[in-house]
């Protein structure tokens, strides 16, 4: 249904054998069809965790949401997130988040807002949102918004705009409205001119380079596809692009057919659509490899 990796490093897939239950529609009581709503018990789901080389299996209690979303926490968690607030049959539940334990048992929900477009937790385990226009109202007029682990809002943008490609840790974040680049630090908010088109990853080294170096999946055209790699340097008004990369796996071997999993600091996550994933890393400009495919 839905994979992640994590802040430290891991690779963490959703599944189930009822994919019926969580792809459909249901229906509200005006006859609208709903894809975001509370699956009926019990709908089986396990979680499969890359660990040290090999694949952990955690069936969990339930799964709690349709279309879900998935991060992981650091003591192994999994934080299973409805992107829309969902239909129960009779209402909506505002509390689209749950948070299960590594043993797979059901823990707690969350409030985390409505329209979520992208979720993320940073090295500190704390939970970071990205949201639509249709969800900036639920969260206080924020397109990004930081949450505790019991989903106590820390820190909101406080304005709300189409932000893409959220590469969120406990110190920094980095994001994409074309045709910027968004840089938090410590309250502070920079903004950042960028040529390249169609941002829809980011990983960064803020080492002086000589400000930082950024990895970015970019189109070099408006609209054009964001299949390509490029390195940017960060200087003070703006971030150049010093040329595409090319992902060469350990062996010698190119990737030339993959999707972004996700970013998390200096790295980015890949799936190479079907035989693994992999890890590349900023500062070392090194790849590694993180399992084969399920």
């Amino acid at each position: 249904m839905c994979a992640t990796a994590t802040a430290w490093g891991g690779i963490a897939v959703l599944a189930t054998t009822e994919p019926q239950s969580v792809r459909g529609f249901v229906r509200s009581p005006n006859g609208d069809a709903l894809p975001f709503y509370e699956p009926a018990p019990p709908c089986p789901a396990v979680l499969l965790h890359h660990v040290a080389g090999s694949w952990e299996r955690t069936p969990l209690a339930h799964l709690p949401v349709s279309h879900p979303m998935l991060a992981l926490l650091p003591d192994n968690g999994a934080l299973i997130v409805s992107p829309r607030t969902p239909w129960t049959g009779q209402g909506w539940n505002p509390r689209n988040a749950h948070v299960f334990t590594a043993d797979g048992t059901h823990s707690r929900a969350l409030a985390l807002g409505d329209d979520i477009e992208e979720l993320t937790v940073d090295e500190a385990g704390t939970i970071w949102t990205r949201h639509g226009e249709q969800g900036w109202d639920s969260v206080m007029g924020s397109a990004l918004v930081r949450w505790d682990v019991h989903g106590d809002r820390l820190w909101g943008s406080d304005y709300g705009d189409d932000q893409e490609a959220v590469n969120a840790t406990a110190d920094d974040v980095w994001s994409y409205s074309r045709p910027f680049l968004n840089y938090y630090h410590r309250g502070a908010h920079e903004l950042y001119p960028c040529d390249l088109q169609n941002v829809r990853a980011i990983a960064f080294d803020n080492e002086p380079d000589p400000l930082g170096r950024l990895l970015l999946a970019a189109a070099t055209e408006l609209d054009g596809p964001s299949d390509n790699l490029h390195l940017g340097v960060v200087f003070e008004y703006d971030v150049a692009p010093i040329g595409p990369v090319r992902i060469i796996d350990p062996v010698g071997r190119p990737i030339n057919d993959w999707t972004v999993l996700a970013a998390h600091g200096s790295r980015l996550y890949l799936d190479d659509r079907g035989d693994g994933y992999h890890s590349l890393d900023v500062p070392t400009r090194s790849i590694q490899s993180l399992g084969g495919a399920l």
